[in-house]
């Protein structure tokens, strides 16, 4: 089941249900007539790699945090060597601090999230990342969001989405000032409903 509907609230469900017939994990630029075709029956491998982190996460970290949107021209976050990605296929790669998904949409266009398991000093954190092949005709605009266990349940703390173009990598951030430190559990997700999510973590810090 997709981390997203295992922590909806019920407001949640129903803006959910409201927005279903018209959002999708990646909203791709075209018109409105032209529903996305969702892919059927995705064969998918799972991979853990539990002693590396994300390939360059930390790099492009400091990059967010100091300017906020980054976008890179080419794919920062390729499959690990020896891995091949079938068309139709979908690949999720367990890292240390979080988890990439690389899926082959078609024979020629591909594409790649990534998520980063939130962390946490005055604010709950999060790095998000999404790769569009240069093979896929259009943009693609994605959604990162972060989410906390409140009284209500599992809430959005925070969310940006953005534009990404063919051929590149786009990285952006999401966080949640800490409005106490008792232990909270917090998990981030990159795509919407979520291509990727990352593990709930428990952190000391409350929204």
């Amino acid at each position: 089941m997709n981390p997203f509907w295992k922590h909806l609230t019920l407001g949640a469900a129903i803006g959910a249900m409201l927005l279903a017939t018209s959002v999708a994990g990646v909203a791709e630029a075209q018109p409105a007539s032209m529903p996305i075709a969702p892919m059927l029956n995705p064969t998918e491998r799972v991979i853990t790699i539990s002693d590396q982190d994300v390939p360059l996460a930390a790099t492009r970290y400091r990059s967010v945090m100091s300017k906020g949107v980054v976008d890179v021209k080419g794919e920062d976050v390729p499959l690990p060597a020896g891995v091949k990605l079938l068309p139709g296929e979908v690949v999720r790669i367990n890292y240390r601090n979080g988890v990439a998904v690389h899926e082959a949409k078609s024979g020629t266009c591909t594409a790649t999230a990534t998520v980063r398991t939130p962390t946490s000093a005055n604010s709950a954190e999060s790095l998000h990342s999404y790769y569009r092949g240069s093979g896929c005709s259009t943009s693609a605009y994605i959604r990162g969001a972060l989410w906390a266990n409140t009284w209500l349940g599992m809430s959005l703390m925070d969310s940006l989405s953005v534009t990404v173009k063919p051929g590149h990598t786009t990285w952006w951030g999401t966080s949640k000032r800490c409005a106490g430190f008792d232990a909270t559990t917090w998990y981030a997700e990159t795509g919407w409903p979520a291509i990727v999510s990352s593990p709930d973590v428990t952190l000391k810090c409350n929204p």
